[in-house]
């Protein structure tokens, strides 16, 4: 198979075939690629052919940076997180599950990555411009509420051995802080 697509360049063309004609090769290049890169992982040592597969979907990294740049404050990081999560997707892909066009799967795992990551960050981004003011008035509340962000903020303290009366009196304190913030935001008269 290799013999038929000699250089990344080759493989890159590859994948920018589309087609039912081209997913037999298509896989066979990229099951051989992601078993290997699987092994080196597993092992514990350097995933050498990863920079061959990162080039041979550097135009699909693209379109996924290209179409999500306009919603994130820092294309820089988005780029990055783009490859971190291309190479965990590439690194943990169940080939005997998913044996069939595996390009356009790493492509939408992917995809659903980057997703999942920008949507956690306007949240954290979204309370932190909501407790911001709240500091600049005086306020300091202790933490950012937690039905929002941090759902499992038990389990979370348990596994670090805080207790609960501990993460209940932060959490009283929040609450608390916000009623103020609340408060000073009233106009007199309302």
């Amino acid at each position: 198979m290799f013999a038929k697509y000699p250089s990344t360049e080759a493989l890159a063309a590859l994948m920018r075939q589309r087609g039912p004609a081209f997913y037999e090769d298509k896989d066979a290049v990229l099951s051989a690629f992601l078993a290997e890169i699987g092994r080196d992982v597993a092992g514990g040592r350097k995933p050498l052919l990863f920079s061959a597969l990162d080039l041979a979907f550097w135009d699909s990294l693209c379109n996924i940076f290209w179409r999500k740049v306009r919603s994130c404050p820092s294309p820089a990081g988005l780029f990055l997180r783009i490859h971190a999560d291309f190479f965990q997707v590439a690194a943990t892909y169940p080939l005997d599950r998913r044996p069939r066009k595996i390009d356009a799967n790493l492509y939408l795992d992917t995809w659903k990555k980057v997703t999942m990551w920008q949507r956690e960050e306007s949240q954290y981004r979204d309370q932190y411009k909501r407790l911001e003011h709240a500091h600049e008035s005086g306020l300091v509340p202790v933490d950012v509420q937690e039905p929002q962000v941090f759902p499992g903020e038990m389990e979370w303290a348990a596994s670090r051995g805080i207790p609960h009366a501990t993460v209940r009196s932060w959490r009283h304190r929040a609450e608390q802080a916000v009623q103020e913030y609340e408060k000073t935001r009233r106009k007199p008269g309302r």
